[in-house]
């Protein structure tokens, strides 16, 4: 049964006519809340998450540690950007008003069940929020 699912997944893929870049997903944002899946004790290693840290000055990356996030499956951390967009005087880069990062756990042990739980536990948290829109951008390589 994994093996057909594993195959309707990559035909879908194979289909997709366009390619969004992570330039795209930071630059014009598609939604309210951009979401950022990582595997557990790889954050340094996700290109979409020092992008987002960076732009953050690095505050993102110290809340992390504060709260103990490592990225084990179906954990989930939300950091809001709270910034008057009238205030000239704000050092904001960053157009999202909350990030959302949530764990796949061991990448050795990764599959695609696993990121459908993890996307849904954060989906499910972002509809307890009422967070109108929310962007998810995904590396096929992490995959």
């Amino acid at each position: 049964m994994r093996i057909l699912y594993q195959t309707q997944i990559e035909n879908r893929i194979k289909r997709l006519q366009w390619k969004i870049l992570l330039e795209d997903i930071l630059e014009k944002p598609h939604g309210k809340t951009l979401l950022i899946p990582v595997y557990e004790e790889e954050l340094v290693k996700n290109e979409l998450y020092n992008r987002v840290d960076q732009l953050t000055h690095k505050i993102l990356s110290q809340k992390l540690k504060q709260v103990g996030f490592i990225g084990k499956e179906n954990q989930l951390y939300s950091f809001s950007l709270f910034v008057q967009k009238s205030d000239p005087s704000s050092d904001n880069d960053f157009s999202y008003e909350e990030i959302i990062i949530f764990g796949l756990g061991k990448k050795d042990v990764f599959h695609l069940s696993v990121f459908q739980r993890s996307l849904a536990t954060a989906l499910r948290y972002c509809g307890d929020k009422a967070l109108s829109s929310v962007a998810l951008f995904v590396d096929c390589r992490m995959i």
